[in-house]
């Protein structure tokens, strides 16, 4: 089994945390550009990533977070 932040527990790709990497990623090059060109609007975008890939994270680590309080009742989680 393949193990890696961008793969579930299981070892299935996570399309969240791809997701939320490329908005990541996205961010960091559009506040350069922002910062490099001078435009409002690289800034507005970035910003945009920022909260996506916030988003995207929370709702990856909800579901983790989901399966460890199903653990603990003793419901075994999917």
């Amino acid at each position: 089994m393949a193990v890696g932040f961008l793969r579930e527990a299981d070892g299935a790709w996570s399309a969240r945390r791809i997701l939320a990497t490329l908005f990541a990623l996205s961010a960091v090059v559009l506040f350069i550009i922002a910062a490099v060109v001078g435009k409002i609007e690289g800034v507005y975008g970035g910003a945009i990533c920022v909260i996506a890939t916030v988003l995207l994270m929370f709702f990856t680590t909800w579901s983790d977070i989901k399966g460890v309080v199903q653990a603990a009742r003793g419901g075994g989680g999917s």
